[in-house]
């Protein structure tokens, strides 16, 4: 007796036509994939040649900075100024202009503009920063201090004072005045809260003479080192 054994082309078709499936679905799978990590990596590497043209630009800043507190009437700018880093390797450009200078006694506000590049100069990652700077000459002042700031007894001070809150106070039992300014140079004392003038006792002191104005200030922002910021960096 002889067994007779059929092969059933059908079940291998199905099975080849699903390995083409999933061999199509797996190249579409991969090919996502890799246009998704190809446009990932050029996202960071635009924000990291952005990054470079903004730290260009703060540079310019800082340097603006440096420069108009040795030079308070410095207007230069900066054309295409060279960012190297600590091996001497150009890492960036910064341009800086020196947009206008307000008389706002007794600070002038400078606004610059500050423009950071790569070593390419490459115009489509330029970032700029614009900032509004005080100016003043230190040696005219006194005093220059984001707190309270007291002047007492026999104060003989001929610039001017500037403080965020003053105070002018005398002990009447001492016998002395305290005087800001001359007849011969006026000097005028800047706060921004506030003056008061009194005594340890809190009564009215006739003896403080200011030969100029008590003015009131805007808002002036104390600069300070961020150390976090530049350990980052």
């Amino acid at each position: 007796m002889q067994t007779m054994y059929r092969h059933d082309n059908r079940s291998g078709g199905i099975v080849l036509a699903s390995l083409l499936v999933i061999m199509a679905f797996l190249t579409i799978l991969m090919s996502a994939v890799f246009s998704m990590l190809a446009s990932e990596e050029q996202t960071t590497a635009a924000h990291s040649r952005s990054t470079i043209c903004f730290f260009a630009a703060d540079a310019g800043i800082d340097r603006t900075i440096s420069i108009l507190r040795a030079s308070p009437n410095w207007n230069s700018g900066f054309t295409e100024e060279p960012l190297k880093d600590t091996d001497d390797n150009i890492i960036g450009y910064y341009t800086v202009t020196v947009d206008k200078r307000v008389d706002e006694a007794p600070w002038v506000r400078v606004t610059v503009t500050s423009t950071g590049m790569l070593p390419s100069k490459e115009a489509r990652y330029r970032r700029s920063i614009e900032a509004q700077i005080l100016v003043a000459n230190p040696a005219q002042f006194f005093a220059f201090t984001p707190d309270k700031f007291f002047i007492s007894d026999g104060a003989d001070i001929k610039s001017n004072v500037f403080a965020y809150e003053l105070e002018l106070s005398l002990n009447p039992a001492l016998g002395k005045g305290i005087t800001i300014g001359s007849s011969s140079q006026e000097a005028n004392a800047y706060y921004v809260d506030k003056i008061t003038e009194n005594d340890y006792n809190g009564a009215a002191a006739p003896n403080i003479v200011i030969y100029g104005d008590k003015i009131k200030s805007g808002p002036v922002a104390f600069p300070a080192i961020d150390v976090d910021y530049y350990r980052d960096i």
